[in-house]
């Protein structure tokens, strides 16, 4: 017989069959319980009716940027921003330039696309072009046939042929697609149509897979003739509006073409700047009298409402101003400022992001090709007043930048090539003592190495006209390189400061969350989009060449510290720590720069431990180097799938789209380190210092080996950083930038010591 007393307390007496009893009741009631529990919030939340579905109304106000906003007389959209609308400014990058047809695309397909010169081509089905109807001609093109009523795309195989040809995935009318697999219906309403020409790219920014929008109403009946409008026409609002009435109860998703401020920017170029500003103005007041009547149509309890402007205005682009905006308002929305886990920064959103907000308020999962992600609303008072100024700060960095950058290129080039040849031509007889210019190069050369820390400090100084700046980095650069260099006493010991000050700045503004990064001319903007958040390749290399050789010289510096046990372990700390910092998924967020990093420090670590290097401790290593991105990536993803960074999103990617889908993130890597070998300035600087290294291992004979000998842990540090530096190279998308910023340091101080030790005459 089974024994129950384990089940019974000691010394009462029982029944066999009592435990069971008990055994068996208390299962009933917990399943009860259980079950109890379970259902409740069901029938606690259930409503008396069911409530009425979501629905997305997108409002198209293109060519028009956020100081056109601060300025017009657009009442109620302040009102909605006052109370439940949040704002952005939006990156408007594509796969390729800033136009109509591209714009419009990108945001369809939820990652940058292209669009062909004929992408505004589109008409009902059973509408007239050119003598036949759009139906025949789409499907003579097409083999595919379309409702009466369906809105097709005139030039569907053309978009299909040049999107297959990005580098990475286009999901060509992504947004109308995934609402069609959900059973959800599009309506399109409006156009831009200049005269005579049909311009319509609001199809394939909502059409689905087939170049299809179920319902709605593009064609010219909605332009009213205006002989003071540009092009003669301009939207009549009346017409409008009775479409929306007719399609919102059938559709989930609304996408509305205004039209206007498209009009009046394609026709700029024959108007005078008041003139310009004049249309610019009355087409955003039509627009946003339009919205008080549409408001009042819509239910408020379901309907999201978005506002944005797809492509730049021609004036605002030449003054580089590539930036403009994205409203969203409505059901659930509180007044602020916008943010997306795309580019972790408040206030800056991407055109990306559109489809999948859209889709994630209407229900919808977002396809894996889908780069962008849902806008959410962050709490704020009067959120367009900083915006304005945040745009403004973002469109002078971005200006100032390439004049700065090429000069400090140039002047890294003529230095080093000049102190090379110093160094050649020191023991020729001259007329002219070469050795006098020793300490001036030596000084350049620490100056070199203080200009990112220069540049990193700018941002505090505020906003500031481009000269001011120029004066800024030179004042600051200057005051770094006298306080370093009149504090030494060896010629290493001011680069050790300035090394170390360096690292420590960036590793502090990293943790911080970039801020200074972000806003300095050596860091990413959004403008260019590359990067929006963490640490950039530019200052990566920084950090991990500074970091390293300032660490190896103070080592060579101060031999006490090289006998001392615990001062491997700090260096394994501080080598981690920093690969930690520029790779983690909530701090630095740079997975081409942790690899940088490990491959650099490990290779230190080797040379620190005299490890000779062979085939299976290379395999060993590359297998933790994986095992270790394999677990931030998991932990990335699964900790927050909606916020991943890129590193956890590389999970959802190569599930959605397979191994292919990793085969394209290399090719794209690749693609983009070819192109900047031939475009970035930083292209020449790395030639110049793989030309000297290599002429200083022959040339002059045995003086790199006297200083190798003399600073046997910058040695280490050099061979190191030379491997960082490919790894750079292979591991970023602009891998030539990183690997010249992290060879300016190794080199520099190399420079430096070989002119020390030449002896002149």
């Amino acid at each position: 017989m089974t024994n129950y007393r384990p089940f019974c307390r000691a010394g009462l007496r029982t029944s066999p069959g009592l435990p069971m009893a008990i055994f068996a009741l208390l299962t009933v009631f917990l399943s009860t319980l259980f079950f109890a529990l379970a259902t409740l919030p069901i029938f606690a939340a259930a409503p008396a009716s069911p409530a009425a579905p979501r629905k997305a109304v997108l409002v198209i106000v293109n060519a028009v940027n956020l100081d056109d906003l601060a300025q017009a007389n657009i009442p109620v959209i302040r009102r909605l921003l006052r109370a439940n609308g949040a704002v952005a400014l939006m990156n408007t990058r594509t796969a390729g330039g800033y136009t109509v047809e591209n714009s419009y695309v990108t945001i369809g397909a939820g990652s940058r696309g292209m669009g062909s010169k004929k992408t505004g081509l589109a008409s009902r089905s059973r509408d007239f072009y050119l003598r036949e109807t759009a139906g025949a001609i789409y499907e003579r093109d097409n083999g595919l046939v379309s409702t009466p009523d369906a809105i097709v795309s005139l030039d569907l195989p053309k978009l299909v042929a040049i999107n297959l040809a990005v580098n990475h995935t286009v999901l060509l009318g992504g947004l109308g697609s995934a609402l069609k697999e959900a059973g959800k219906i599009v309506a399109v309403l409006g156009n831009s149509d200049l005269g005579s020409q049909t311009m319509r790219p609001v199809v394939p920014l909502a059409m689905d897979e087939l170049g299809q929008v179920p319902i709605g109403d593009v064609s010219r009946g909605l332009l009213i003739n205006d002989p003071l409008a540009p092009y003669g026409r301009r939207t009549d609002y009346d017409k409008l509006l009775e479409r929306f009435r007719e399609v919102y109860p059938k559709a989930d998703l609304i996408v509305i073409e205004t039209g206007d401020t498209l009009r009046v920017n394609e026709y700029s170029d024959s108007l005078t700047d008041q003139m310009l500003g004049r249309h610019r103005g009355a087409a955003l007041h039509r627009v946003d009298n339009f919205l008080r009547d549409l408001f009042a149509e819509v239910d408020p309890q379901n309907t999201r409402i978005i506002l944005t402007s797809p492509q730049p205005s021609r004036d605002a682009a030449r003054q580089s101003n590539y930036l403009t905006f994205v409203i969203v308002g409505g059901a659930g929305v509180k007044p602020g400022i916008l943010t997306t886990p795309t580019t972790h920064r408040a206030g800056i959103a991407a055109n990306i992001d559109i489809a999948p907000t859209i889709l994630d308020w209407l229900g919808v999962p977002v396809p894996f090709a889908m780069l962008g992600r849902p806008l959410q609303a962050q709490p704020a008072a009067d959120a367009l007043v900083p915006l304005v100024k945040l745009n403004r700060q973002i469109v002078a960095t971005y200006d100032q930048r390439p004049p700065v950058i090429k000069s400090y290129v140039f002047a890294q080039i003529v230095l080093f090539l000049s102190a090379i040849l110093v160094i050649l031509l020191g023991g020729t007889q001259k007329r002219f003592k070469l050795g006098k210019l020793r300490q001036p190069l030596q000084v350049g050369m620490l100056a070199l190495t203080a200009v990112p820390l220069a540049l990193l400090f700018l941002p505090l100084a505020g906003l500031l006209s481009p000269v001011s700046n120029a004066l800024l980095i030179i004042a600051i650069t200057v005051i770094l390189t006298v306080v370093a260099w009149t504090l030494h006493r060896n010629p290493a010991d001011p680069f050790i400061l300035v090394y170390l000050l360096t690292a420590a700045a960036l590793g502090v503004d990293t943790l911080a969350g970039a801020h200074l990064m972000q806003r300095s001319i050596l860091g990413y903007d959004a403008i260019g989009g590359a990067r929006y958040y963490g640490i950039g390749n530019e200052y990566m290399g920084v950090l991990v060449g500074a970091a390293l050789i300032g660490l190896m010289l103070v080592l060579d510096r101060i031999p006490a510290l090289q006998k001392k046990q615990g001062t491997e372990v700090l260096l394994v700390l501080l080598f981690t720590g920093i690969s930690i910092l520029i790779g983690s998924p909530r701090i630095g967020i740079n997975v081409g720069g942790l690899l940088t990093a490990l491959s650099a420090f490990i290779t230190a670590w080797m040379g620190l431990r005299n490890i000779r290097p062979r085939p299976v401790t290379f395999l060993a290593i590359a297998a933790a180097v994986v095992a270790l991105l394999a677990g931030l990536a998991f932990w990335d993803y699964f900790k927050n799938p909606a916020g991943a960074s890129h590193l956890g999103r590389l999970i959802n990617t190569v599930q959605g789209g397979g191994v292919s889908e990793l085969v394209e993130v290399f090719t794209r890597k690749f693609e983009m380190n070819w192109k900047l070998i031939h475009y970035t300035p930083w292209a020449d600087v790395l030639l110049t210092f793989i030309l000297i290294l290599g002429v200083l291992f022959y040339r002059p004979v045995g003086l790199l080996k006297t200083v190798a000998q003399k600073n046997p842990y910058l040695a280490i540090g050099l061979w190191a950083s030379f491997i960082g530096s490919i790894a750079a190279f292979a591991f970023n998308d602009s891998g030539v930038v990183a690997a010249a910023t992290l060879m300016l340091y190794p080199t520099a101080i190399l420079v430096t010591l070989l002119l020390e030790e030449r002896r002149f005459g």
